[in-house]
């Protein structure tokens, strides 16, 4: 679903691999026509799914800071993680320190809200960050989209 004409949609998600240890995280900017607007993809230091999860969103408010962005929506596939952003309760202790950051961060814009959606619906963020740890992803992504990304768009 687009986000309102005067919001960006940050879809974030991460791929993990425990044999040999892989991991990555994505975030990607959409804009109400579901555009793509900008976004950042990287390998990133973190032995459980969740860490890599909080990554990625931090990631993504880390880009819409940059891009100077004020009324943003991000989504995420991690339950849990959406919903201790959402009630400031950190009560995982491998994420505290990333949720506060994320927290601080999310203060940077005029409007931020953190939504669930359903694995099956966060495809674009998921082919990101599975393509990336595989070094299929072009690392020029934002720009040139390629034809696997395109087809979900």
């Amino acid at each position: 679903m687009a986000p309102p004409s005067d919001h960006v949609k940050i879809s974030c998600d991460a791929s993990f691999c425990l044999n040999p240890l892989s991991v990555s995280a994505a975030a990607i900017l959409r804009d109400s026509e579901g555009r793509i607007i900008g976004g950042h993809a990287s390998l990133v230091n973190a032995r459980s799914v969740e860490v890599a999860e909080a990554l990625s969103i931090r990631m993504g408010l880390e880009t819409a800071v940059k891009a100077g962005l004020h009324h943003i929506i991000v989504e995420s596939d991690n339950f849990n993680l959406i919903n201790r952003i959402v009630s400031k309760v950190q009560s995982f202790w491998e994420t505290v320190a990333l949720e506060e950051d994320i927290l601080d961060l999310s203060s940077s814009f005029s409007s931020c809200s953190f939504v669930y959606i359903p694995r099956c619906c966060n495809q674009v963020a998921d082919w990101v960050a599975k393509n990336f740890r595989s070094s299929a992803c072009p690392r020029d992504w934002p720009t040139s989209v390629p034809p696997g990304l395109r087809n979900l768009l």
